[in-house]
């Protein structure tokens, strides 16, 4: 993401919010602000991350947890929970804690096909979080609310485009066009079942 674009949201929001793979945190923790919200992906432990991030990706968001927290930034992790992972619940709960984290954000992996073997069922993940959430905050989904595609966030692809949301991948935008052209300024949920979940099983 560029740096004027960081620029850009700072000035229309007062701070920042973004999910982040945490390769680029070190680089330009210098832009973030204590308020700030920063979220890192981690998808399970050193073996499982990087099975399915690719090689070095957990060394690298283990790296930005120690780098947020260092400079005390807010900070919090984001699963997308699925079958390969789904045994790194309790050492993701630890991360949380020892890099203090504000939240757990536990999402449940989407597939885009009926055929993927990796999505964890809608009432096991439920129940995983269930698990989770004594220990950890965890944050309420749209999977639980209504789909806000396009209404809270965007998400930015490495050439730019935006968003609507990382699951959905509706394109509606790309930088430079302002963001707040491109936000919905609706309030209106959709059924996520009717979109972006509608393969998630029960």
């Amino acid at each position: 993401m560029p740096l004027d674009m960081l620029r850009a949201i700072c000035a229309e929001n007062g701070h920042i919010t973004m999910s982040t793979n945490g390769i680029l945190i070190p680089h330009f923790i210098h832009m973030f602000q204590k308020n700030d919200g920063i979220q890192v992906s981690i998808n399970g432990d050193w073996k499982t991350h990087d099975r399915i991030r690719g090689k070095g990706s957990y060394d690298n968001a283990i790296a930005a947890l120690e780098c947020l927290q260092e400079h005390g930034i807010n900070h919090s992790i984001g699963i997308a929970l699925c079958k390969p992972n789904f045994h790194c619940i309790d050492h993701l709960s630890e991360h949380c804690k020892r890099y203090d984290c504000t939240t757990m954000n536990f999402m449940s992996y989407q597939s885009f096909n009926k055929k993927s073997d990796k999505t964890v069922r809608f009432t096991d993940w439920v129940k995983a979080k269930e698990y989770v959430s004594p220990h950890v905050q965890t944050l309420v989904t749209c999977v639980e609310t209504g789909c806000v595609a396009g209404i809270c966030g965007l998400g930015v692809t490495p050439d730019l485009k935006f968003w609507d949301c990382p699951r959905h991948q509706e394109i509606v935008g790309r930088y430079p066009q302002p963001i707040q052209k491109v936000i919905k300024k609706t309030e209106n949920r959709v059924n996520p079942f009717d979109t972006c979940c509608k393969y998630l099983r029960w």
